[in-house]
């Protein structure tokens, strides 16, 4: 019963860990030995939330990641690297975020709610702020 996911629903999705009813094999020779909590799980962070939250909750996690890249470019693009290295906020936020969407390809990170998350979305408001005082020098400059 365990295996058997009985609703199917592309929009909204199947729940958290649902990676896990739909990376099962039964026909695999070696499938009893990787059931389990940390068995047949999704490592991609974009493969998890399409099959956890269906299309909304994919398209919603790519638009939060392209607004956090572009932001991240925009202030890279503005500031020059000496003003990085004198604020050492902004410098690290940036790495970390950079890392962390880059880490995101290979392992569900700050898909999951946990210590990444917390750590991206610290590092994702140092950059928002940056990226207000940036857009506000040049609205005065014009």
């Amino acid at each position: 019963k365990f295996l058997k996911k009985e609703k199917r629903n592309l929009f909204t999705g199947h729940g958290p860990q649902a990676d896990r009813y739909f990376l099962y094999n039964p026909q695999d020779d070696n499938a009893d030995m990787i059931v389990g909590p940390f068995g047949a799980h999704a490592s991609n962070a974009y493969v998890y939330s399409l099959i956890c939250s269906g299309l909304f909750g994919f398209m919603v996690f790519i638009l939060l990641n392209m607004i956090t890249f572009f932001k991240t470019i925009k202030i890279l693009i503005n500031k020059k690297l000496f003003i990085l290295n004198n604020d050492p906020y902004l410098s690290s936020s940036l790495l970390i975020v950079i890392f962390l969407q880059l880490r995101a390809l290979l392992e569900n990170s700050y898909s999951v709610f946990g210590v990444d998350l917390l750590i991206f979305v610290s590092a994702y408001l140092v950059i928002h702020n940056n990226y207000i005082k940036i857009k506000n020098w040049k609205i005065k400059k014009l």
